[in-house]
């Protein structure tokens, strides 16, 4: 069994250059090895670069800048500082806090630009555009790897897409 995970560059596969090899490689590695790191992706630094500025800008302001960013109802947005603790999900309770603060995002506040994790929208516009740019880069790279991966057990490349086209999938 190989002791280093495989990096696989999806590059020829996006570009149509050589899609059977990138299908071998990555088949290969889930056969063999249960993981893989992906290059080539085509994300550009720009945009990954976007989401981090806007998110860290986001982290910078104060709790009740943060608090207007807030859907509890979908689970999404802002949740402040030590108001989670994954250890008392079976617990009695005595667990202390999580040591983090998130800013969720699903595919629904994505298609609802009015939603309430993006706050006062005249505000926030930079912020929302930096984080959907971001969000549907990677989902349309999701559709890149679900191909891959259905070429890799003999489908038709867009074998998955019926499963997934209506994900709700967070960032």
């Amino acid at each position: 069994m190989p002791r280093n995970v495989p990096i696989i560059d999806l590059k020829s596969f996006i570009d149509g250059t050589d899609k059977e090899s990138v299908v071998a490689a990555v088949d290969d590695a889930c056969r063999n090895t249960g993981f893989l790191v992906v290059t080539g992706h085509g994300v550009a630094p720009e945009i990954m670069q976007g989401a981090l500025d806007a998110i860290r800008s986001f982290y910078e302001q104060p709790e009740s800048t943060k608090a207007a960013h807030d859907n509890s109802v979908r689970g999404t947005g802002w949740k402040q500082f030590a108001s989670m603790s994954l250890g008392n999900l079976e617990g009695d309770g005595t667990v202390p806090p999580d040591l983090r603060e998130e800013f969720r995002v699903r595919r629904l506040d994505i298609i609802d630009w009015v939603s309430p994790i993006w706050g006062d929208p005249l505000i926030n516009e930079a912020f929302r555009d930096a984080l959907v740019r971001y969000y549907t880069t990677l989902d349309r790279r999701a559709d890149v790897i679900g191909q891959i991966f259905a070429l890799a057990v003999g489908k038709q490349q867009n074998y998955f897409e019926q499963f997934t086209d209506h994900h709700d999938s967070y960032l």
